[in-house]
């Protein structure tokens, strides 16, 4: 890999990524902006980018994007795979669908690299309960999973422990 040192960071700023996918199951551009504001409001040195789609960039394009944050938010997917690249300490935050709650998949994978992950499933009822009748409906998982993920604004009530935590790690 012929890849050049991550940039310095300016007076302590953050790199936050807003990991985003094309399709239906995406952060619709409202959601984003909404993501941004809550970031910079609560860190207006950090210095937040939105990748809209991982596929379009090269492996090492890829592998660098997500190596480069200190902070990767992102809903459930495949995209998260990319986590390997990851720098320890990084802290993940991974969104969950209406009735799609599979913790088990990219949460270990962060916590197996020496990263910090939250998971959120910003949906009333049961995540487990609902997750287990879409697993066992095909109707059912096809819908769940072709939804939009929604980020509320309660999730980022603990990004200024998130962005101390990052700091001193």
């Amino acid at each position: 890999l012929n890849a050049s040192p991550p940039p310095p960071s300016i007076a302590g700023a953050l790199t936050v990524g807003i990991l985003n996918r094309k399709g239906k199951r995406q952060f619709l551009p409202v959601t984003v902006d909404r993501i941004r504001r809550m970031v910079v409001t609560q860190c207006p040195a950090c210095q937040v980018t939105e990748l809209p789609d991982i596929s379009s960039l090269s492996f090492v394009e890829q592998a660098w994007w997500i190596h480069t944050k200190d902070i990767i938010i992102s809903m459930h997917g495949a995209q998260l795979m990319n986590l390997v690249f990851g720098s320890p300490c990084t802290i993940v935050m991974e969104f969950y669908q209406r009735e799609w709650f599979l913790p088990g998949w990219f949460l270990p994978l962060a916590l197996q690299l020496y990263m910090e992950p939250f998971g959120f499933y910003p949906w009333d009822g049961p995540p487990y309960k609902t997750t287990e009748r879409c697993l066992a409906n095909q109707v059912c998982r096809v819908a769940a999973r072709a939804g939009a993920v929604d980020v509320p604004d309660e999730a980022f009530a603990v990004f200024s422990r998130l962005m101390d935590w990052r700091r001193k790690c």
